[in-house]
């Protein structure tokens, strides 16, 4: 491609100056630096963010041990269960009891109540042996 020229005032005629190669060159190799720099800086910190992950392989077996001992677990859960809503319902029947009883024994103290009124009343029935 041809270089351009530029026209003077006075009709000469002045090529431009060439970029200096060298200087072309030192800024790649500052920018090349830096950015390996950068790359390397980068590096490390995924390096420091992957160490303290695991790999998806090992998560998957954690995952894989989880779920088999939450399906284990299942049937002796449900044991537990049964074992509390039989406690439960003993309670309860045994509070019901326990409140019928006290009905019975309440029966029972006013029917012994009645039975001493009505021995008390055959003892004014009964005529004295003379």
């Amino acid at each position: 491609m041809p270089k351009k020229a530029m026209k003077r005032s006075g009709g000469k005629t002045r090529r431009l100056a060439k970029p200096r190669k060298p200087a072309a060159v030192n800024v790649l190799a500052d920018s090349l630096k830096s950015l390996e720099s950068k790359m390397k800086e980068n590096m490390k910190i995924l390096e420091e963010k992957l160490s303290g992950t695991i790999s998806r392989m090992e998560l998957e077996s954690r995952l894989n041990d989880l779920n088999s001992r939450i399906y284990e677990s299942i049937p002796r859960l449900e044991a537990d269960l049964r074992s509390v809503e039989a406690k439960i319902s003993r309670i309860v029947q045994k509070s019901e009891l326990e409140q019928r009883l006290e009905e019975i024994n309440k029966r029972l103290d006013l029917i012994l109540t009645e039975i001493e009124a009505l021995k008390g009343r055959v003892r004014d029935l009964e005529i004295p042996n003379i």
